[in-house]
């Protein structure tokens, strides 16, 4: 069978026919290696030698996937990330990333064996094989960070436990998270009204909206412009904001987060030149 229809039968749906008319499992190792040594190449076997530490070291090779063909021979974990500071990945836990580079960046300890990298050139591989991240948690409480990079995954999650519970992030910081509400109230004339909190240690604070909103004072400029405005700052850094003639609102999609030790500072501005009766207000959970 040629390289490119090997490609096709095994590396879309895992299977391929030997010259018998049996259908087997794919060896991955082997569709590689004949990849590679294609008349053109769809895909290139490069080792690495785990013997030598590295440090974000730049790999000056391209691609449009990538398979790592034998990650059991990682003794400890061995990282690649596609931008410096960006996402590591473990490669002694994945077998296949879909995503096109350029180049990419490897950080490991000194160990022993050599791992094995299929470097796509055009085409996507695709796996089917099962790929197993065992968590061990002994705790009565534990918070777990998934972060999946991939187009599709199959989570498979065992706890024995008497109780449990699986929720999305807003959801359960609904539920077990404090409710805040912060409000900065004043009355003048071109004015301002500052509240300001300093998030406890061990705690994060997650601001989900502000507002304000501003009437005159005397029935006689009800008639005229109420402008109001509102910040939300953190450490003297504007996080948020809003204004207009009478009030505003700012609903936040992605929380602003205040972490442990900084002060979250609630600005109320009235910029009429009359006087007003202002109130601005801050709201979200604290874990």
């Amino acid at each position: 069978m040629d390289p490119l229809s090997a490609f096709l039968l095994g590396g879309v749906l895992g299977y391929v026919m030997k010259p018998d008319g049996r259908i087997a499992p794919l060896d991955y190792g082997k569709l590689a290696a004949a990849l590679s040594g294609a008349d053109v190449p769809f895909a290139k076997v490069m080792e690495l030698d785990l013997s030598q530490a590295r440090n974000a070291e730049e790999i000056r090779e391209s691609g449009a996937a990538m398979l790592v063909l034998n990650p059991d021979i990682c003794a400890s974990s061995v990282y690649l990330q596609f931008t410096p500071g960006g996402y590591r990945f473990d490669l002694s836990k994945t077998r296949r990333i879909r995503q096109p580079f350029q180049s990419f960046y490897i950080t490991n300890s000194a160990g022993s064996g050599t791992l094995q990298l299929a470097l796509s050139r055009c085409l996507q591989f695709d796996i089917d094989q099962d790929w197993v991240q065992r968590v061990n948690i002994i705790a009565q409480q534990a918070a777990i960070d998934m972060n999946i990079a991939a187009q599709d995954a199959d989570v498979d999650i065992n706890i024995k436990a008497q109780n449990l519970g699986l929720a999305l992030t807003p959801d359960w910081a609904t539920q077990h998270g404090m409710d805040v509400t912060f409000t900065a109230i004043t009355t003048g004339t071109f004015t301002n009204a500052i509240t300001s909190y300093t998030v406890p240690a061990g705690k994060s604070l997650y601001i989900c909206g502000v507002s304000a909103q501003a009437e005159a004072s005397l029935t006689t400029h009800a008639d005229l412009p109420q402008i109001v405005g509102v910040y939300l700052w953190d450490d003297m850094i504007i996080k948020a904001g809003c204004g207009g003639n009478g009030g505003c609102a700012l609903p936040l999609p992605r929380p602003v987060l205040i972490p442990a030790g900084h002060t979250m500072k609630l600005y109320l501005l009235l910029r009429a030149n009359h006087q007003q009766n202002g109130t601005a207000c801050a709201w979200g959970y604290q874990l």
